[in-house]
C-alpha cells in the first residue's frame, strides 16, 4: 500500500487510485475491481456458472418442498433439515440424464429418490415406527391414499418415556415446481393410546388435481403426546417426533 509523505493532502480518487486519511497517516489505495462481471461472462468461470445455476434450482425446489410439507416437518431441526434437503435436491439434479450440465433440473431427475428422506439428523421415521404403511397415489383420480394397518403400539412404535398417546399427521401435495406453488391436503388421526392393544385399520385419502402432470408426494409425521388431567400436551421435540416422505410419483423423466 502506498503512503503519502509529502505536505499536500489529497482526499478522494484520481483515476484508479483512492486517497484516504487514516490513523496511520495519509494513504493511497488502488481501487478494487469486482470479479462479478468476469464470473458472468468469462469462459474461465463457465463451470462456476453451471454449478451456481443448478444450486439455485435445488435451493428453490427445497424451499418449495419444505413449505408444502411444513405442517408435517415443522418439529424437525430447521437449519439442518433444510441443508439436508438442498443436498438431496442437488443429487437429484445431477442425475438428470436429459439436459446438459448447467441446465439440469428437478423434474428430469429421479424425484422418487426423496422417498424415505429424513428431515433431521437426530432420527428417522423407520427407527421410530415399524408399521407397513400402504401408499397408493392415483394420478388419474387425484387421490393420494394412505392405509395404516392394525398394529400394537407398544411393539410397533418407539415412544419417549413420558408419552401416553400419539397420533399421525399426514400431508398429500401436488408440486408446481416451475411456478413455485403447491396444492396440499392435511389430515391427522385421533390420538391413540400407547399400550398393548391392537389398533383398528385407518385409511386416509388426500385429494389433489385429477390427471395432474405435476409431481405428487405424501409424507407423514408421528406426534407424541402426554395426558395431563383431561388435556393432551404435545411433546415438541425433533428427537422423538420423526417425519418422512413415504411416496413420490412424477409423471415423466428421471432415472429408474
Amino acid at each position: 500500500m502506498a503512503k503519502q509523505i509529502g505536505f499536500t493532502t489529497i482526499s478522494g480518487s484520481l483515476g484508479e487510485t483512492t486517497f484516504l486519511n487514516t490513523k496511520k497517516g495519509n494513504q493511497a489505495r488502488e481501487k478494487t475491481r469486482s470479479i462479478a462481471p468476469y464470473i458472468k461472462s468469462s469462459p474461465t468461470f463457465a463451470r462456476t456458472r453451471e454449478n451456481n445455476s443448478e444450486f439455485a434450482r435445488a435451493s428453490k425446489a427445497a424451499k418449495l418442498i419444505k413449505a408444502a410439507l411444513f405442517p408435517v416437518v415443522r418439529t424437525a431441526d430447521g437449519h439442518t433439515g433444510f441443508s439436508l434437503l438442498i443436498r438431496k435436491m442437488m443429487s437429484i439434479i445431477q442425475k438428470d440424464m436429459i439436459n446438459k450440465r448447467g441446465q439440469r433440473n428437478i423434474t428430469s431427475g429421479p424425484l422418487h429418490h426423496l422417498e424415505g428422506f429424513r428431515f433431521t439428523n437426530d432420527i428417522s421415521l423407520n427407527s421410530v415406527v415399524s408399521i407397513p404403511f400402504q401408499v397408493f397415489l392415483n394420478r388419474h383420480s387425484g387421490v393420494l391414499s394412505l392405509t395404516i394397518p392394525t398394529f400394537i403400539p407398544a411393539t410397533s412404535v418407539k415412544a419417549p418415556a413420558r408419552a401416553t398417546h400419539f397420533k399421525f399427521l399426514t400431508v398429500g401435495v401436488e408440486l408446481l415446481i416451475d411456478r413455485q406453488q403447491y396444492i396440499r391436503e392435511l389430515h391427522e388421526t385421533l390420538p391413540m393410546v400407547y399400550d398393548d392393544n391392537l389398533t383398528t385399520s385407518i385409511t386416509i385419502d388426500h385429494i389433489v388435481t385429477p390427471a395432474s402432470t405435476q409431481p405428487l408426494m405424501l409424507a407423514l409425521r408421528i406426534q407424541f403426546l402426554y395426558l395431563v388431567g383431561n388435556q393432551m400436551i404435545p411433546i415438541m421435540n425433533s428427537t422423538v417426533n420423526a417425519a418422512g416422505i413415504l411416496k413420490v410419483d412424477q409423471p415423466q423423466g428421471g432415472l429408474p
